[in-house]
Order: C-alpha cells, then structure tokens, then sequence
C-alpha cells in the first residue's frame, strides 16, 4: 500500500495528523520546528522510541550544535504525551 493510500490528506512523506511521532525542537536563536515523522520510517521502525531517534538523528546532522531542546510526542494519542527530550 502506498503512502497516498494510507494518508487521506494525500500526503506523499508525512502528514500533521497521519505521522507517528511528532517532533519539537528549540534552537539557540530562539527559532523552534516541528517536523512529523516520515511514512516511511512509522512502517520501518514501527516503535515510536526508534522513530523519535531516526528524527532526532536527521535533526543533529541539519542543526548541529544549534539545537537547545528537542520533544517528541505521540502524534495518535489524544493530549499528545511525550515520548521522550533531549
């Protein structure tokens, strides 16, 4: 099944509502970013920890030492609770 498929906001990559994991990070100058996660990674990981850390890993490649604070939430669960912060 392709992502299209599985997204009904036909959404190719990721989607705010569809994505696994959903990440908030804070940089030094002050910026923030959310990202959610890739289709691709929710069917290859499957487990939230191991997706938040594949986001976590891209974040720290893009960002370096930039990066002051980092939030991953259950994007399926209602009140979206953490996962875990870096």
């Amino acid at each position: 099944m392709s992502s299209q498929q599985q997204c009904p906001h036909k959404k190719t990559a990721s989607c705010t509502h569809c994505s696994k994991v959903k990440m908030l990070a804070y940089l030094h100058n002050d910026d923030s970013i959310v990202w959610f996660s890739f289709f691709k990674d929710d069917k290859r990981y499957g487990r939230l920890e191991m997706i938040s850390g594949e986001m976590g890993s891209r974040l720290q490649k893009k960002h370096g030492e930039n990066i002051k604070k980092m939030m991953f939430f259950d994007n399926h669960t209602p009140g979206k609770p953490i996962i875990g912060e870096n």
